[in-house]
């Protein structure tokens, strides 16, 4: 894809301004009328799915409209076996019958395909939520499983109310996501937990920009995959942007991501790479770059090599090896009692952590107990 035959350029061009975000407020909302705009390129003959029945013929088409479906319970809204080329278009709100399993309640594969539209997809939460999230309670339902696309793209649609993880990227590559809404803002007080925005596993070439996420864990996880682009985040009340955890997984490497020019608010963690205990991977060329901090209640920067379990455990482990991670111009505030920097390696399997332009105030002093280059961690 384009953004990535530039993509050493862009590691390299890090100072460019964070862009004003809307937030998921001022975003406006489909009317419940049909009234379908045709994208330039998309076919004029479109194959309307307003009801379960009608899925099985458009799959036979290339330009498929979503409609106002309402999707009975532990059924799949199954778009998995898309002619290549195909174009889905989500219109008017997409709702899921409640139930306690794990889904997905959405899953999309293909090559070439296009996913566009105003629509929401509400995975209507709240019957699910327990505060336990998928470590214990009710098994609670994934929503959107995004795998096996290659040259795709996803774009512009809103995601809300997921009962879990909101969007799985999954064995794909060369894939855009860009301008998506993911609001689980009603998980806030209704019990709303590990509703992580998108993570991303065993996948290539994948960019992810100008989106705004409520959530209730991390914003982007990227626990597997190489030439990973993130840009344009504005995240909120969810546990910000992270690689990991890494290791004890069928794959088990990071390599060449970039994270930049985006604004985390009311988070638990800042930007943050994490690594299991006791297990093997490898962590390489990631960087973060002009990230702004808002009212961040734990870690500003978190490296951790403690994880087991799912929680950290002060007692970090050398098998995942970390080299050449940078941070530049991360800024702005934690609360009190927080870490601006928070850095808990291996004994020998931290190497080139380079911090440059780190300007956060507040917390309680920083911990590290290895070297930075550029920052005294005092």
């Amino acid at each position: 894809m384009k953004c990535f035959l530039v993509f050493v350029t862009i590691l390299t061009a890090r100072s460019t301004p964070i862009l004003p975000v809307r937030s998921i407020a001022a975003r406006s909302s489909p009317s419940e009328v049909i009234d379908i705009v045709i994208p330039e390129g998309r076919s004029q003959t479109n194959c309307i799915v307003s009801q379960m029945s009608d899925l099985k013929h458009c799959l036979k088409t290339k330009s498929i409209v979503i409609s106002n479906l309402a999707v009975p319970a532990r059924e799949t809204l199954d778009l998995s076996n898309l002619i290549s080329g195909t174009q889905v278009m989500f219109t008017g709100t997409t709702t899921f019958a409640h139930a306690h399993w794990v889904g997905p309640l959405v899953v999309i594969s293909g090559k070439d395909i296009q996913v566009s539209g105003d629509g929401i997809l509400d995975g209507q939460g709240a019957l699910s939520w327990d505060g336990k999230g998928t470590n214990g309670g009710y098994k609670k339902a994934r929503l959107l499983y995004l795998k096996d696309l290659h040259g795709a793209s996803v774009t512009g649609i809103t995601i809300r109310n997921s009962p879990a993880q909101v969007m799985k990227v999954i064995d794909s590559d060369h894939l855009m996501i860009s301008g998506i809404t993911i609001d689980n803002t009603d998980g806030d007080t209704h019990g709303g937990h590990n509703t992580d925005g998108i993570g991303i596993s065993n996948s290539q070439y994948i960019t992810v920009s100008n989106c705004i996420m409520h959530t209730q864990d991390d914003c982007i996880a990227v626990v597997s995959g190489s030439n990973i682009h993130v840009s344009g985040i504005h995240c909120t009340n969810g546990h910000g942007l992270a690689v990991g955890s890494v290791g004890g997984k069928l794959h088990n490497s990071v390599m060449n991501v970039l994270f930049e020019n985006s604004i985390l608010v009311n988070n638990t963690n800042g930007v943050r790479l994490k690594t299991n205990y006791n297990t093997t991977g490898e962590v390489a060329n990631v960087t973060f770059s002009n990230i702004k901090l808002e009212m961040i209640a734990k870690y500003g920067i978190d490296i951790q090599q403690d994880y087991l379990n799912g929680g950290p455990t002060n007692m970090p482990s050398d098998g995942v090896k970390i080299t050449n991670i940078h941070m530049h111009n991360i800024f702005g505030n934690v609360n009190k009692g927080a870490y601006p920097v928070n850095v808990l390696c291996g004994h020998d399997s931290c190497h080139n952590l380079e911090f440059s332009g780190i300007n956060i105030t507040g917390g309680s002093g920083s911990h590290c107990n290895v070297k930075i280059i550029g920052f005294d961690c005092r």
